[in-house]
């Protein structure tokens, strides 16, 4: 920096200590916006990860629901269905329309 604010100094007739100070003093202002956009990326970076986990949150509740639902269905079909009855009494299979052993409506 000395040797830069010689240069400088000799170009716009300052001594080579306010040149110095000038150099110095840009240095600093640099190094405070660097260091302010840096805090600018931080903040939003944070804030991008805050909405994903959010989201995520989210689908992880979706999925849960999901599974709920889909383990009910399974239990439904697993559990054995009542057994109808036609007019005469005679138990039927499944989803029969008519009894086998009478032919009668069910």
């Amino acid at each position: 920096l000395g040797a830069l604010a010689g240069v400088v100094g000799a170009g716009l007739n300052l001594t080579p200590q306010d040149a110095l100070r000038l150099a110095q003093e840009q240095v600093q202002q640099d190094s405070a916006r660097r260091a302010l956009e840096q805090d600018k990326d931080r903040r939003h970076q944070l804030d991008l990860l805050g909405l994903q986990n959010d989201v995520n949150k989210a689908a992880l509740a979706q999925q849960s629901q999901l599974g709920i639902g889909v383990a009910g269905i399974a239990a439904a079909a697993a559990t054995p269905r009542a057994a109808r009855h036609c007019a005469n009494g005679h138990a039927s299979a499944g989803d029969a329309k008519f009894c086998a052993e009478c032919g009668a409506p069910l």
